[in-house]
């Protein structure tokens, strides 16, 4: 009978061990690929900045060439205007010559040859004004497009940071520690531990939180502040300032820690304690008390005992 127990417990523990490996293989495939869509993005991301770039480049180069084409244009609407002065003024010559009888037939056909003339350039000169409002309009149309592309790769490009955040916080939770397998000892006044989840108040001392951390291969390697709280039926923290109590930092706040403890995290499952040095004047209130678990800036784990 004895036997058959051992082996059942032997098993239970065995298929325990696979199911948590197994869970732990897959958190960490996920968060692997997680990881890899990241850099993709990140990737995807600095192309499209690249590209932009490029794009506003191009605007900028096919805009100087407008400005110089609009220079040239302005040279020519000048050349034009002063051209039809210099006809009116040929105009106004002959009408004079005509008038007073001294249009020689000579003189009329160096006039109309002169006229001839400034007609001509004034002809090229609108050819080339027309061209160059045409090859303007071409660039005004590429520009127009740029400016569509660059906003469709700055829409892609928000689209891509938001993904981006959403992959940081899915990653952000993934590396977050978690506390699991709690024990809270009582070390009497003798100095021995004994563990147990109900506490009688007056045989209760100094006591000793003790936890797991769970092996996480998304969370950073290196030394971790781990805080505890122990929490009193009327919602005080116990606290020994001369001893082992504090403040640190949660969610922007100042808050009471009742004891801490170092640990070097290393991605994988570790065992953590934390003594609590009972203050000479604290009664231990009767009821049930809550222990909560902090690192990183995170509620990592949490659990329960009673005092009666």
């Amino acid at each position: 009978m004895e036997n058959n127990k051992n082996l059942f417990l032997r098993t239970g523990l065995a298929i325990l061990v696979i199911s948590l490996f197994g869970i732990g293989f897959y958190y960490y495939n996920d968060n692997q690929k997680l990881k890899k869509e990241k850099q993709s993005l990140e990737e995807t991301k600095i192309e499209l900045q690249n590209e932009i770039k490029e794009l506003d480049n191009k605007i900028a180069d096919l805009e100087t060439v407008i400005n110089d084409k609009n220079t040239e244009l302005e040279t020519k609407d000048r050349k034009v205007q002063e051209l039809q002065k210099e006809i009116h003024k040929l105009q106004s010559l002959v009408n004079k010559y005509q008038n007073e009888g001294k249009l020689t037939k000579t003189k009329a056909e160096q006039l109309q040859g002169q006229l001839d003339q400034k007609n001509y350039y004034i002809a090229k000169y609108q050819q080339e004004i027309n061209r160059l409002k045409e090859e303007n309009q071409q660039l005004r149309q590429k520009i127009e497009n740029l400016n569509l592309t660059i906003k469709e790769r700055d829409s892609l490009n928000e689209i891509l940071k938001e993904d981006i955040s959403l992959k940081d916080t899915k990653l952000e939770a993934a590396s977050i520690l978690r506390a699991f397998d709690f024990t809270i000892f009582n070390i009497n006044s003798r100095g021995k531990e004994i563990p147990n989840d109900i506490f009688k108040a007056r045989q209760l001392k100094d006591i000793k939180v003790c936890f797991k951390i769970q092996e996480n291969h998304v969370a950073e390697i290196g030394n971790r502040t781990i805080y505890v709280q122990i929490i009193s039926p009327s919602k005080e923290i116990l606290k020994q300032f001369k001893k082992n109590s504090g403040y640190f930092t949660h969610r922007n706040r100042e808050e009471i820690y009742t004891t801490k403890t170092q640990v070097f995290y290393q991605k994988s499952e570790v065992q953590v304690c934390a003594m609590f040095n009972k203050p000479d004047d604290l009664d231990y209130e009767k009821g049930q008390y809550k222990v909560i678990v902090f690192a990183d800036g995170y509620e990592i784990g949490k659990t329960t005992f009673i005092i009666k």
